[in-house]
């Protein structure tokens, strides 16, 4: 017999994504808040498959060591060696099909690697990713062409690894050791996130000091950012994050190559950012029509604001720290691509405020601005002032707590009124006396209830407009026979009738009459009734032969009920 086969060609398809560079196309903006893995939220359930892979963390470990990981299960089938021609061909269509599948994962490889590295600066040690499909024939990768041959077991899968950046490739004269260089990063990040926060209380001190740190102790690498990329430049150490965080020696800077370009203290600020909870997203475009990377932050108010390190460092002052679209819009242009090759999805920047931040600005808002009856209102007090803050209300008489936290909080009567809360700096020097103030009003409330409605085989309920709920007991009628239903709502509830037992009848049958442990049922007139008497209209006081015969009719009912 002629052995059959399914020809796949391409088994092996490789694409590959470097992270070098951005496109043209000015960034357009989104009012979307700034989250972890801001631009993996924006990716298609696709991408999003081959983004997990490369963060699970027991892939990095794998991904560091230079070997793949796969996206998803592998899809298996075995052809049988006697197969059916309509059983093949299923099996062929279904691993056909799998492969297509795998390659519609693919077309998204660079839109996964473009966020990856945007969110993930900590993953510095990577320059591009790359996928494939593999195919395995009874456990062996196969290459070229590949036929489904007879009695054999086939595996397609996707795989999906992480280019080593040249520093750390094993290859170089100046070459580190990736794991002692994680552990430092690392380190470097946790002290200066503590320093952080005990150099300050305001997330504008502490957004200030790790400015000001990256300033002092870094110099830009304009050799490195005049070369042309990090291929041309022979390190691509520069454009990491770790070289802006790591205290290098003469003995190992390479004669100071290795110090940071923009990109290196815009991964730096955000990994710092990300240590402690402060929104942040890395932004590139171009500033003075040159490649560059800044980053956007949030503040308290809710508003973002730009920060350009690398240009604080540069000039010598802070002139781009939490600045708005009044200083950025001058010469910084932010591009929405990031990917050299094959990118698809137009990434959406954060909205950056219109003006620029004022850090001797109090803001003090509400939870709600009116309030129909009263209730809890907490007001949160913000801004970048370091001191003491008392926030005091127009009706003295209204308690208002501090929470410890940078909020207060009030109960506000049912009452119809308006309360207007104002927060003071007491702190020493210029600050001191500026306040900042809001106004809320309630509306006095007084319940008003529609209808009773069914709830349940117990109660019965009235809605408030406010939301309020009250419940109350279901009125039974007293007469039914198979249901009985509740006089207020009209709820309903079945009820089991209960089966005769003949033996225990002491009664005429022509009479209609039961014994005496037998119930009735029913709500027939005074008499004896039958047992679907009540229902049937019949009772002891008519002529003998209609009793008769409606007992006979409930009888037969009763059973066919039963």
């Amino acid at each position: 017999m002629k052995k059959r086969g399914y020809c796949m060609m391409s088994a092996l398809l490789l694409i590959a994504v470097m992270l070098t560079g951005t496109l043209s196309a000015a960034g357009t903006e989104t009012d979307t808040k700034v989250t972890d893995g801001y631009y993996y939220a924006q990716l298609t359930d696709d991408a999003k498959l081959i983004y997990d892979a490369l963060a699970d963390a027991e892939n990095l470990a794998l991904l560091k060591a230079g070997q793949p990981v796969t996206v998803g299960e592998p899809y298996t089938i075995t052809i049988p060696a006697k197969p059916s021609q309509e059983e093949y061909n299923a099996l062929v269509n279904a691993f056909h099909d799998k492969s297509n599948r795998f390659g519609e994962l693919l077309n998204e490889m660079s839109n996964a690697a473009a966020a990856f590295d945007r969110d993930r600066s900590d993953i510095f040690w990577t320059s591009g990713v790359y996928g494939s499909t593999v195919i395995k024939e009874n456990g062996t990768t196969l290459e070229g062409s590949v036929s489904l041959a007879l009695g054999n077991t086939y595996s397609i899968s996707l795989e999906v690894g992480l280019y080593l950046v040249s520093d750390w490739d094993g290859e170089g004269a100046y070459d580190r050791a990736l794991s002692s260089d994680l552990a430092t990063l690392q380190n470097a990040v946790s002290s200066l996130a503590q320093a952080a926060t005990e150099a300050s209380s305001t997330r504008y001190g502490r957004l200030r000091y790790i400015n000001e740190q990256l300033c002092k102790y870094n110099d830009y690498n304009s050799a490195a950012a005049n070369s042309g990329g990090s291929n041309s430049y022979g390190y691509a150490y520069p454009w990491t994050a770790f070289a802006a965080l790591d205290q290098l020696t003469s003995e190992n800077d390479a004669g100071g190559a290795l110090k940071p370009v923009c990109e290196g203290y815009a991964r730096a600020f955000k990994l710092i950012c990300d240590e402690l909870g402060i929104p942040c997203v890395l932004v590139s475009g171009k500033a003075n029509n040159e490649e560059h990377m800044w980053n956007y932050v949030q503040m308290e108010d809710g508003n973002q604001y730009a920060v350009d390190v690398t240009w604080n460092d540069s000039t010598g002052n802070n002139g781009y720290f939490l600045v708005g679209k009044d200083v950025m819009d001058e010469d910084h242009t932010p591009h929405n691509r990031f990917m050299s090759v094959g990118q698809t999805t137009d990434f959406l920047y954060p909205v950056l405020s219109e003006r620029s931040y004022d850090p001797n600005k109090l803001t003090l808002n509400p939870s709600a601005e009116t309030l129909l009856g009263g209730g809890t209102l907490t007001l949160t007090v913000g801004g970048a002032l370091e001191g003491t803050v008392i926030v005091v209300c127009s009706d003295t008489a209204l308690a208002l707590t501090a929470n410890g936290d940078g909020t207060w909080s009030a109960e506000l009567p049912n009452a119809t009124a308006s309360y207007t809360f104002t927060a003071t700096f007491t702190g020493e020097g210029i600050y001191h006396g500026i306040t900042a103030t809001c106004t809320v009003s309630t509306t006095q409330h007084t319940h008003s209830y529609g209808n009773w409605e069914p709830h349940d085989d117990e109660q019965h309920r009235a809605l408030c407009v406010c939301g309020d709920v009250q419940y109350a007991d279901h009125v039974w009628d007293s007469a039914v026979t198979e249901a009985k239903s509740c006089g207020i709502c009209g709820y309903e509830e079945s009820v089991e009738i209960p089966e005769r037992n003949p033996e225990n009848e002491s009664g005429d049958a022509t009479d209609g009459t039961n014994g005496e442990n037998q119930k009735p049922v029913g709500n027939g007139s005074a008499g004896t009734a039958s047992p679907l008497g009540g229902m049937l209209g019949c009772a002891s006081g008519v002529s003998g032969g209609t009793v008769a015969l409606c007992t006979i009719l409930g009888a037969l009912i009763w059973k066919r009920r039963n």
